[in-house]
């Protein structure tokens, strides 16, 4: 369902204007703006590539399944 979709924004601090592109494991990410993307949770090996003009920058990381673990709420009373 929608509201159990996870996403990560990637997002850069610059002070030129240059355009950005951005690219994950060897294929280009679309994005409205240069400045940040958001991306949809994978379990997997990533490669994040920033390029812009001459300069480019990566970063490797892992997306990993959990457990669902149900949230207790509320509380009970019981005698001892």
């Amino acid at each position: 369902t929608e509201g159990n979709i996870q996403r990560l924004e990637f997002k850069i601090a610059r002070v030129d204007n240059q355009p950005v592109e951005w690219w994950l494991n060897g294929r280009k990410l679309e994005t409205d703006t240069g400045n940040s993307v958001f991306w949809q949770l994978h379990p997997g090996e990533w490669n994040l590539q920033v390029k812009s003009g001459e300069m480019s920058d990566q970063v490797s990381f892992e997306v990993q399944l959990t457990e669902n673990r149900l949230t207790r709420r509320g509380f009970s009373i019981a005698k001892p």
